[in-house]
Order: structure tokens, then sequence, then C-alpha cells
């Protein structure tokens, strides 16, 4: 009776100690999911505000000045665009509506889906005179 009893008991431990573990784990996944989100947004954003401090740059030193960029882009980036020559816009998966990186110059310039997939890429930004072009090298 007494080695059934200490065999119970063992079950009843090893089954708490399961029960405690799940919500622990849960925690440590939430958290782990959230810090990947704010880490990507940290990258686009230096990625974002790398390009646009460089065409105002590239503007100040006049036509036909060019500086060579390299930048890391991480994974998860689904979209790269320039709207009304003005508004650099990044968009990746967990961010809602993207970001939008706002340059005091005209700046084009379109990007293909090789152009911000992850790795490392080059991007050449030369001053036309009147625009600041944003191309990958």
């Amino acid at each position: 009776m007494k080695r059934s009893q200490v065999s119970l008991e063992y079950l009843i431990v090893l089954a708490v100690s399961f029960l405690m573990l799940i919500p622990g784990l849960y925690l440590v996944m939430n958290y782990a999911r959230s810090s990947s989100g704010e880490i990507l947004g940290y990258q686009i954003s230096q990625i974002g505000v790398s390009i646009v401090d460089t065409a105002q740059t590239v503007d100040g030193y006049g036509k036909d000045a060019m500086i060579v960029l390299e930048l890391e882009f991480p994974k998860g980036i689904r979209n790269m665009t320039i709207a009304n020559n003005t508004y650099l816009m990044i968009d990746a998966q967990g961010i809602a509506g993207g970001q939008f990186f706002r340059s005091l110059v005209n700046i084009t310039g379109t990007f293909t889906n090789d152009d911000f997939s992850a790795g490392r890429k080059k991007f050449r930004v030369e001053s036309k005179g009147d625009y600041i072009s944003i191309t990958r090298v």
C-alpha cells in the first residue's frame, strides 16, 4: 500500500509541474513574438531614415552627386515604394499600415521584390538636379 501511495504522489507532482509549465511557455512565446515585431520595426526605421537622410545629403551636394548606400534588409518586408515623390513607404508583416518616411527633397525610384528581400543590398542615391534618383546597384 505504501508503494502505491508514493507512486500516486509522484504522478500528481509530475502532473502539477506540467500544468505550471504550460502557462510559462505561453508567456515566453508571446514575449518572443512581440519582441520580433519590435525588432523588425526598428530595422525598417533605420532603413527608411538612412535612405531619406542620404537623399537629402546628396541634394545638398548638387547635381550629379552620388552616394552608394549599403543596407541590411530583414525578413518580412512586403513592399517598398515612393509616393508623391516625397514619401518612402515600407510595408512589413505585423506592422499595420507600414512606415512612412518624409523627404524634404523630391525622390524617385521603383523597387522590385528582390530589392527589399532579406539580405544585404546596395542602392545608388544620385542627384539629377531637381530630384534624387534611388536605384539598386
